[in-house]
Order: structure tokens, then C-alpha cells, then sequence
């Protein structure tokens, strides 16, 4: 028994797949990148593999070592920017990213008979809309922060996200304003308060919100708790969470030191 081999076929098959890991190599490190350059890291990964098919290492540790420095190769031409550890967390992705891949890839092929390319490409897909999942949940995460409203006496202990994009400001002082839901200090609107109107724009909106100076806000980052004295606060009757995660918007400069 014997196999007909195609080079030609496994070096394009091993471009293309090589390419598509390399894609979402940079999509996980968030890699600016060229077509160019991941197209001739791509080629290298390709040549490479027809070169160990062709030139079979019998030494395991050398087939490993080889393996592991054409890695290295492609993704140092692919992200020429990435040295040291960053650079070993390029082929760590890499490697991971090929075993994940790999696996979707041999889920596919045995539901449904499909070429290489097809089933790579499928594969590749949901492999980045799961990459990306997983950073916007990070960046949530990293974003999150426990908060406690004191108020005359009274405590509401809050969620609050930081939101970068958040540029309402007093326009008389121009300190930065957080912005918290009505409904979740229902305890605080029975007691004198003196109120300042801010003026704000988002898109289609524009009006104004009324603000608050709480005697002071607790942050909890870790072990850490950072109180802010005198925040000004405004309300607003709306969500600011569409899925209802937080009931606070931060300004950065209320929890950057």
C-alpha cells in the first residue's frame, strides 16, 4: 500500500492554516500587522513543514526543537515588533491556538465532509469570536470596581464601571462627573440636596442631568479602597448598563491616582 503526497497541496494547505493562526495570534496579543508580512511568515511555516515531511527528524527532541524554531521564525517575521517575552508569548499563542484550532478543526471534518480549507476557515471563525469574547470579558472585568455612596448618614453599595469615553464635566469647574442610575439610590432622593444641572450630549440626546455632591465614594480596586471626598454625581433615569452588570459610570480621573 502506498500514498500519493502532493507537495504542492500540503505546502498551500499549511500556508493557509499557518496564515489563519497567525491571524489570531495578532487578534489575541491586539498586533497591529501587514498582509505582507503575515503572508511571507505564512510561506516560511509552509516550506517549513514540507521541509520536515520531506527530511524526517527520527530524534524527538530535535523534531521539537526544529518545530519550535520555525514557530519562533514565523511569528518574529509575522510581528517583527515582539522581542523577549512577548515574543514567547507569540509562540505560546501560536502553539495554542494550533491545538484549539486543531480540534474544532477535527469536530467539523467528522460531522460533515469538508475540504481542509472550508473546515480551517469555519474553525478560524469561531476561534476569533471566541478570542474576542474572551478580551471584552477582560476588559469588563478589569473595569469593574465594587463602590459605596455615602450620603447624610446613609451607605449604597454600588457597582460602577470605568468608562474612558466618559467626558461629562461640570461646565463651571470642570470636574469630572460619574453618573449613577435613579433607581438604585432610592434611599438618598428623600434627603436635601443642593442640585447642579449638567448639560450632556450622546447620540440623537442632548439635555441636561441633574447632580449631587455625596459626603464621599468608597472605590474598591483589590485590597485597595480609594475615597474620593465630595464626587459630583449625577442622575439619570435611565440604565447605564444594558444588561444591568453595573449601575455606575466612572470617570478615570475619580479612580486613577
Amino acid at each position: 500500500m502506498y500514498y500519493e503526497w502532493y507537495i504542492d497541496l500540503f505546502f498551500l494547505e499549511n500556508v493557509i492554516m499557518d496564515g489563519i493562526l497567525l491571524i489570531l495570534v495578532g487578534i489575541a496579543m491586539n498586533l497591529r500587522h501587514s498582509a505582507l508580512r503575515l503572508l511571507l511568515a505564512a510561506a516560511e511555516g509552509g516550506a517549513g513543514a514540507c521541509i520536515l515531511a520531506l527530511l524526517p527528524v527520527e530524534n524527538g527532541a530535535a523534531a521539537l526543537l526544529l518545530q519550535g524554531g520555525l514557530a519562533a521564525l514565523m511569528v518574529k517575521t509575522g510581528f517583527p515588533v515582539l522581542n523577549g517575552k512577548r515574543l514567547i508569548g507569540g509562540i505560546a499563542w501560536l502553539y495554542g491556538l494550533a491545538f484549539f484550532l486543531g480540534g474544532i478543526l477535527e469536530a467539523v471534518r467528522v460531522r460533515v465532509e469538508l475540504p481542509v480549507t472550508v473546515s480551517g476557515l469555519i474553525a478560524a471563525i469561531l476561534s476569533s469570536l471566541l478570542i474576542r469574547k474572551r478580551k471584552e470579558t477582560k476588559v469588563q472585568r478589569d473595569n469593574l470596581f465594587r463602590v459605596t455612596l455615602s450620603f447624610h448618614g446613609i451607605n449604597k453599595s454600588l457597582r460602577g464601571f470605568r468608562d474612558t469615553g466618559n467626558q461629562l464635566r461640570d461646565p463651571y469647574f470642570g470636574r469630572p462627573v460619574a453618573v449613577v442610575e435613579r433607581r438604585a439610590i432610592e434611599e438618598f432622593l428623600g434627603q436635601k440636596a443642593k442640585i447642579l444641572w449638567i448639560p450632556y450630549h450622546s447620540i440623537g440626546h442632548e439635555g441636561a442631568m441633574a447632580a449631587f455632591t455625596p459626603d464621599y465614594l468608597l472605590i474598591e480596586r483589590g485590597c485597595k479602597v480609594r475615597k474620593v471626598e465630595k464626587p459630583l454625581v449625577a442622575v439619570t433615569r435611565g440604565r447605564v448598563s444594558a444588561r444591568g452588570t453595573y449601575q455606575m459610570i466612572l470617570p478615570s480621573e475619580l479612580i486613577d491616582d
